[in-house]
């Protein structure tokens, strides 16, 4: 049975995905390969492939308004590699608009109706 640390990071990793869904949070790219920024209010998480690869093992940080690391989650330490892979897919997909890029392929080929 996990901690409730453990418990905490989980829905930590949730809401961020859920929150990226509807809109509320905006992932940016940073000046790492395979890292994506978002700003909650005066903090910032960063989700990362630890080995700049964008595979596994991902790497879940939070920075406190001063850009001062408070903590790191690692999904080969945590046991979250699922849950911390689909959000960190989730930030990438984000951060270069690629719902966007689909929705106007799909506009564009889409024959119209008639």
């Amino acid at each position: 049975m996990g901690s409730m640390f453990d418990d905490k990071l989980a829905q930590l990793i949730d809401v961020l995905e859920r929150a990226t869904g509807e809109g509320r949070i905006r992932w940016e790219e940073t000046d790492r390969p395979s890292a994506y920024m978002a700003a909650v209010r005066d903090q910032k998480v960063v989700i990362a492939s630890k080995d700049d690869d964008g595979q596994e093992p991902y790497e879940l940080a939070v920075y406190s308004s001063s850009g001062r690391l408070i903590e790191s989650f690692h999904s080969d330490d945590e046991g979250h590699r699922g849950a911390m892979g689909s959000l960190h897919t989730t930030a990438r997909r984000n951060s270069q608009g690629v719902q966007k890029v689909i929705d106007n392929l799909i506009e564009y080929l889409e024959p119209p109706p008639f």
